[in-house]
């Protein structure tokens, strides 16, 4: 939740090994909270390295997350449903660090059913409208693609052609210069020579 209580959320699935993937040290990428994740013990066992802070150059949760990732026996899953609320702030509110009220009035809101229901709406509403423009920037994009390909094709086409066009002329040139260059040809001149002078062309 923005400070003005905007709200956004970062799509993610890590059921997907592509995605899995994207969470990486370098360069940091990272679309998983502590608050909003969630792990069995068994798979945490599983880790050669459990949980420690890490380098300072590395956010903590992300240096987390990259060992269960790494771990290809351990399988993840993303719920479709929000289970937490991150409260955003201004840097004054970073700075004040009180932000008693606003916590409190999120702590009597989220036990509030009607409300809760209502808040849980906008959040699937905002969902599908970021699926939407996704699905359709995916689409633009793969337009463009398509585009791009059928203009690479017909440019190489193109260059085919013109190739062709130039070996042709090329063998031409070839052979007319075999033709002067030849003894038939320089013995005949003089006979063409007269041939022009009598207006035979």
């Amino acid at each position: 939740m923005n400070p003005d209580d905007t709200f956004f959320f970062i799509p993610s699935g890590i059921e997907s090994p592509k995605i899995r993937d994207w969470h990486r040290l370098n360069p940091p990428q990272n679309s998983i909270s502590l608050t909003g994740a969630s792990h069995t013990r068994r798979s945490y066992l599983s880790l050669e390295e459990g949980w420690n802070p890490g380098p300072p150059e590395f956010w903590t949760d992300l240096f987390m997350w990259v060992k269960f990732f790494a771990n290809h026996d351990v399988k993840t899953f993303t719920s479709p449903h929000t289970t937490t609320i991150k409260l955003m702030y201004t840097q004054n509110q970073r700075d004040n660090r009180d932000r008693t009220e606003l916590i409190e009035r999120w702590f009597r809101d989220t036990r509030d059913s009607s409300w809760l229901a209502s808040f849980r709406r906008r959040l699937d509403t905002l969902a599908k409208e970021i699926v939407f423009h996704n699905t359709s920037e995916l689409q633009i994009l793969g337009s463009a693609l398509a585009e791009r390909d059928a203009l690479q094709s017909e440019r190489d086409a193109l260059q085919t052609e013109r190739e062709a066009l130039r070996a042709e002329g090329d063998a031409t040139v070839a052979e007319l210069n075999s033709v002067v260059n030849s003894n038939s040809w320089r013995l005949t001149k003089p006979l063409r020579d007269l041939r022009r002078f009598f207006g035979g062309g």
